[in-house]
Formats: structure tokens, C-alpha cells, sequence
């Protein structure tokens, strides 16, 4: 008998078995898929939303900016409106300080052609924030100057510093807006006083001539509305070149001719007693007495004259 241990041993070993095939996970690989699929669907939509939001933004800021800018516009125009209103209000009391002075008998107090220009320089402006303030301005310095040179005279007619007959009869005459000097500028010899072109508001009443004997108060009156009649002749040129054609274009005539018309017995001569036995013979003036007629043209051309109210700017024409 055999020993079985032996015999177990030399008996061979079985073969291993093949490992079984591995089966794979299919599931898995379609979650994979789908999860991937899912990821770059999410990804794109992601970018999409950003790229879509982007855009938004950027109508929103654009539509923002168009916002701003028309609001911009609306309050520059609101800013113009305003401006507008105060350069008419300006206009509207620079008019009425000068209807204060209708009737004073001196047009060119009022410097028409300055305001005219002042108006159409607005207009010219009228799309200039800061021109049109410029133009305010403007229009309110200059009713300032006509109020401040409407107190000064108003002061000086309602007093007679120097106590001459010539400012007396001056400042009645003229409101205070003419005044008298005694100096030496009259350019022809025998004239006792003058008026000149270049500054028609002031009398020049010849020094030596004042210092003859006959010179009285009741002479120096007369001269003085011979001489206020030039200076209506000069600050009120166009209704003085008409009357001028019934004195055959002479203003020397005109002039005495508005004393005589004007001042109560005034005459062109005069005799000036300087004591009981002596007396001068003084004649003033050009010798012409003026007739009924002519001095009716003198009240005519006088009632004429003066500040009168006027439209100025765009409107005027």
C-alpha cells in the first residue's frame, strides 16, 4: 500500500482559474456625459448671461448718458428762459428810470444809441449764459448811471451855489443838467458867452466881459436864454434843423428870438444907468426882432423837444 501522503504529493497541483471578465460601469459613463454635457451647457450659459449683461450695461450706461445730457440741455435751457426774464426785467427798469425824465427838454441825456446797441448785443447773445449775464449787467449799470446823473442834477438845480443870475436861470431852465463856467474859451471877441458842439451842457460865459460895468442880473438872464437856447439847438438836432429853415438857417437869430419869446419882457437893447447922469447903451444879440409867426415856430419847436419814450433792440425794427 501505497503511502497516500506521497502520493498526495506527487500528484500535480490543479491549474488557477481565469479571473472572470470585468463588466463596466455604463451607468457611470453616461452620468459622466451628461454631467460634462451639463457643464459646458452651464459654462455657456454663463457666458452668455455675462456677454448679455455686459450689453445691457452698456445700453443702460448709454441710455444714462442720453438722460443726462437731454437733463443737461433742459437746464441750460431753463438758464437761458431765466436770463431771458432778467435782461427783460433789466430792460423793463432802465426804461422806466428814463420815463421819469419825459419831457426834459435835453434828448441827449438819454443816450438812445447806447441802449439800442446794449439790446442788440443781447440778442446776439441770446443762446450765451455768459454773455447774457454780461448783458444784465450791462443794462443795469447804465440805469444806475441815468438815476445817479438824474439825483445830481435834481440836487444841483434845487440850490444855487455860486448866487449868479446865470445859474439861476440855468437850472430853472434846464433841471440841473446844464451847468455855467466863467472862463476864457469863447472863440469870437465880443461874445459874452458861448456853447460849444463838443460839450453843449455847459454856458462858457467870457470872464472879461462879465467884469464890464453894464453887466446886471437882468442881462446875464437874457444871455443865459440866448445861450440855453443853443443848447437845445445842439442836444436836439433833427426837430432844430426845421425850425431853423423860418430863421433862413440862422442860429444865432433863433436863439434870440427864444429869449424874446420866453422871457417876459426881455429886449435886445438895453440902457444901463450907472449913476444919475451916466448910462451905457447895451445891445444884445444879433439886432433882428423876431416877428409873431417866428416865435409861434420857437413855442412849437420848444414844446417839441426833450426825452421821449422809444423802443429799442430787435423790436424797434
Amino acid at each position: 500500500m501505497s503511502d497516500p501522503v506521497a502520493a498526495a504529493a506527487a500528484a500535480p497541483a490543479p491549474a488557477p482559474q481565469p479571473a472572470p471578465p470585468r463588466r463596466r460601469p455604463v451607468g457611470w459613463i453616461v452620468t459622466a456625459v451628461i454631467l460634462a454635457v451639463s457643464l459646458i451647457a452651464i459654462v455657456a450659459v454663463a457666458v452668455w448671461l455675462y456677454v448679455e449683461r455686459t450689453q445691457d450695461r452698456a445700453t443702460i450706461d448709454d441710455q444714462q448718458r442720453e438722460i443726462e445730457e437731454q437733463q443737461q440741455q433742459l437746464d441750460e435751457q431753463r438758464d437761458l428762459i431765466d436770463r431771458k426774464e432778467a435782461f427783460g426785467a433789466a430792460v423793463e427798469n432802465l426804461l422806466g428810470e428814463v420815463e421819469s425824465l419825459r419831457g426834459m427838454p435835453l434828448a441827449s441825456v438819454v443816450p438812445w444809441d447806447s441802449y439800442d446797441s446794449l439790446a442788440w448785443q443781447a440778442w446776439s447773445r441770446r443762446w450765451d449764459l455768459a454773455g447774457m449775464d454780461q448783458s444784465i449787467r450791462a443794462v443795469e449799470d447804465a440805469r444806475t448811471r441815468l438815476a445817479a446823473e438824474r439825483a445830481d442834477a435834481a440836487n444841483a438845480a434845487s440850490v444855487n451855489a455860486s448866487g449868479s443870475a446865470y445859474e439861476a436861470a440855468l437850472d430853472a431852465l434846464g433841471q440841473g443838467y446844464v451847468t455855467w463856467s466863467l472862463d476864457d474859451v469863447c472863440s469870437t471877441a465880443d461874445a459874452i458867452a458861448c456853447v460849444r458842439s463838443s460839450d453843449p451842457r455847459v454856458v462858457h460865459v467870457d470872464v472879461a466881459r462879465e467884469a464890464e460895468p453894464y453887466m446886471t442880473d437882468r442881462i446875464r438872464t437874457g444871455v443865459a436864454y440866448h445861450e440855453f437856447a443853443h443848447v437845445l439847438q445842439f442836444t436836439n438836432p433833427e426837430p432844430t434843423a426845421t425850425a431853423l429853415e423860418a430863421f433862413g438857417g440862422d442860429a444865432e437869430t433863433m436863439a434870440d428870438c427864444f429869449a424874446l419869446t420866453f422871457l417876459d419882457g426881455w429886449t435886445l437893447d438895453s440902457r444901463v444907468w450907472d449913476s444919475d447922469s451916466s448910462y451905457w447903451d447895451v445891445s444884445i444879440g444879433y439886432g433882428v426882432e423876431c416877428d409873431d409867426a417866428q416865435k409861434q415856430v420857437i413855442r412849437d419847436w420848444r414844446a417839441s423837444l426833450g426825452v421821449q419814450p422809444r423802443v429799442i433792440g430787435p423790436g424797434a425794427r
